[in-house]
């Protein structure tokens, strides 16, 4: 947990969360224009990263973006059902190899984020939701930062979850074990659902993922 003014500074509302997985206003939910805080201020502008698959060769690309957050908001009526549903995804499995390997004490699961500040500087508890996109479809994915170095993912549609340890060159921490990233070629794939109808460029999640489609990172990225 940080400070009070930290803590402010990172709380979003559900609709800035799960309104297609990013920090949006959810005006179509509300019809309403939020004046504090826009979506500026908790963005911070277009990511410096740039995906170079071109969606348009992507089969993932025909993703329906409006479908995709009707199933982000199916689930969903609070913050405190975000909580819930990943305590409940999240396997013994994985917290007890996070606490063997003293990473780990429990689930804090606070304050949730948008994606953009949990990858760029969520404090250590942040947890935030994405759509997870697979080849029949767009479910939800719930990912929370335990430490400065380890995120825990959930997929609540299948009941897995697992920890990513030190990023991309790091590990992969499930139900069957620890395997290594580093070395390991990782998918590049482009989801077809805007997450920053705002800015000039056209912006998507982009998942980045291990051969057998776990899920490493989630990132909104300029295409």
């Amino acid at each position: 947990m940080t400070d009070d003014d930290d803590y402010e500074d990172y709380r979003n509302s559900l609709d800035e969360i799960i309104d297609g997985g990013g920090c949006m206003e959810a005006l179509e939910a509300t019809g309403e224009m939020r004046s504090e805080p826009t979506r500026k201020d908790l963005l911070g502008g277009p990511t410096d990263g740039v995906a170079t698959t071109d969606p348009a060769d992507d089969a993932l690309a025909e993703v329906d973006a409006d479908e995709a957050t009707r199933t982000l908001r199916a689930r969903y009526d609070s913050l405190d059902a975000l909580r819930e549903t990943l305590r409940a995804t999240v396997s013994n499995d994985v917290l007890d190899a996070l606490k063997v390997g003293g990473r780990v004490a429990d689930l804090a699961l606070d304050p949730p984020v948008c994606l953009k500040t949990f990858n760029a500087e969520a404090p250590v508890g942040a947890m935030t939701l994405v759509p997870h996109v697979t080849d029949e479809g767009a479910i939800d994915r719930l990912m929370t930062r335990v430490s400065d170095d380890v995120v825990v993912h959930a997929v609540p549609e299948t009941g897995y979850s697992y920890a990513v340890v030190g990023g991309l060159d790091g590990q992969v921490i499930d139900a069957d074990g620890v395997r290594e990233l580093s070395g390991e070629p990782l998918d590049e794939r482009v989801t077809g659902v805007d997450c920053d109808e705002e800015v000039a460029l056209t912006t998507r999640y982009v998942q980045r993922e291990t051969a057998d489609g776990v899920v490493v990172e989630t990132t909104c990225e300029a295409v």
